[in-house]
């Protein structure tokens, strides 16, 4: 998969990817196994990996940069609520695009992945889409989706990447200006605080969900 990108990228130079895992979760229970947005997860994944299209988890990501040979690794991983449920004024408000882009695209998204990969047909998609529509603005499902902002760098002498550190180097690679204007609106830390190296591979987002009360 990251081949073409490193070919492509010269020595010395950085690559970014961003992915959207469209799972949705939860840390504190209020999303359960019996809720539309679970079964639509469930569903979602199954359609994608038949149609040949599956959906990785973040942390594949970083494997998946190292098989390619880019060193100097780093990921941040952002939670995106489904909805304006947080307090945190910054994550209510990108809870508030989230619903928007939710409401107007998901029906389109799945109509497509599940008539193709589990082959429902169109109304059987529409049924599902009218049981989560709800549930997306239910501020009492405390749900969200995670998004992985992970940069590498091409080694300058690419017979030597074996000897560099992929993503324990404290000269980690910094995120390019699309990930810190990213990092600025979700951190109060700023773009400067990056986790400690032996985090990266962990479940590190910038500004965690501290607050699971359902907002005014």
């Amino acid at each position: 998969m990251l081949n073409p990108p490193i070919r492509h990228t010269k020595p010395g130079g950085y690559f970014e990817l961003q992915e959207l895992d469209c799972r949705f979760k939860s840390d504190d229970g209020s999303l359960l196994d019996s809720h539309n947005l679970n079964y639509w997860s469930r569903f979602i994944t199954e359609a994608a990996a038949n149609y040949n299209r599956p959906i990785p988890h973040y942390t594949d990501y970083i494997a998946w940069f190292e098989r390619a040979g880019f060193v100097d690794i780093r990921q941040v991983v952002f939670k995106s609520p489904q909805n304006p449920w947080p307090k945190n004024k910054v994550l209510k408000e990108a809870g508030k695009f989230q619903l928007l882009a939710h409401t107007l695209g998901l029906e389109g998204v799945s109509l497509g992945l599940l008539t193709r990969g589990l082959e429902w047909k169109a109304e059987e998609v529409r049924v599902l889409m009218a049981k989560i529509r709800p549930e997306l603005k239910d501020r009492g499902i405390h749900a969200y989706q995670t998004t992985v902002f992970i940069t590498g760098r091409k080694p300058e002498y690419p017979n030597r990447s074996s000897q560099t550190s992929s993503h324990s180097s404290s000269t980690a690679a910094p995120l390019t200006p699309n990930s810190i204007a990213s990092s600025v609106a979700h951190s109060p830390e700023g773009p400067d605080s990056p986790a400690p190296p032996e985090e990266i591979n962990a479940f590190t987002p910038v500004m965690p969900l501290v607050d699971a009360s359902v907002s005014s």
